[in-house]
């Protein structure tokens, strides 16, 4: 298997008593070694679907593989966006917007664009593993 899974638990907002009438329900995925370029692909495909939490969070790994600690997908999106140039950070921005109910999903930008903000957020992902 691409990623032997050691544990799976309930993870995120829900856990912590933060839902909101945006969030999605988080798993986290206790695996054996960092995942290979196989499961990364499967994560990025899940952009045409559901572009706004996955954007979220690969800027929450991105936070918890360089610090150990765990934020809120918005908490996390903000730090990412500060982080990163400005059309990384421009759609951070958007995702968090539209995460916290503040904004649509469309105004998180064309699916290009998107891949290619994912993809620089893998990148980064994977240099902090």
């Amino acid at each position: 298997a691409d990623m032997p899974l050691a544990g799976l638990y309930l993870h995120g907002s829900a856990v912590a008593g933060g839902l909101r009438p945006h969030s999605d329900l988080d798993l986290l995925a206790v695996v054996d070694r960092p995942p290979g370029a196989s499961a990364r692909r499967r994560l990025l495909e899940g952009l045409d679907g559901d572009a706004r939490n996955v954007l979220l969070t690969l800027a929450r790994m991105w936070w918890t593989a360089g610090s150990g600690a765990f934020l809120s997908k918005d908490e996390a999106a903000e730090k990412a966006a500060a982080a990163f140039g400005a059309r990384t950070g421009e759609v951070l921005r958007a995702a968090r917007r539209a995460y916290l109910g503040l904004a649509g999903d469309a105004e998180l930008g064309p699916p290009a664009l998107l891949r290619e903000v994912a993809g620089h957020l893998s990148r980064e992902i994977e240099a902090r593993l």
